[in-house]
């Protein structure tokens, strides 16, 4: 099983599901990426969060995300991880 903290957030009439990542996570593929990225969003959608998934992670200093095109000026702005980690509200576990 595997626990992921999350920061349900409204931001600009979005509902966005943020999932908090590890550095690895930036380490797979694109099509890695995605895949999980869809199998996040199903698992969200049954536990009936409602929103986009968007994966949000750090390594080496810096903050990596991946939300859609739409979403990339409010994910650049400084210090989103912080925000992000200060408003996870929500946990949910998943059997990989």
């Amino acid at each position: 099983m595997r626990k992921y903290k999350i920061a349900l957030i409204r931001e600009g009439g979005q509902d966005m599901i943020i999932f908090i990542m590890q550095p690895s996570f930036g380490l797979k593929t694109n099509e890695d990426q995605e895949s999980t990225m869809e199998h996040l969003q199903r698992e969200a959608s049954d536990a009936a969060f409602p929103g986009r998934v968007v994966a949000i992670w750090q390594a080496r200093n810096r903050t990596y995300f991946r939300a859609p095109l739409l979403w990339h000026a409010y994910f650049r702005t400084p210090k989103i991880y912080a925000f992000v980690l200060a408003n996870a509200n929500a946990e949910l576990t998943l059997n990989l």
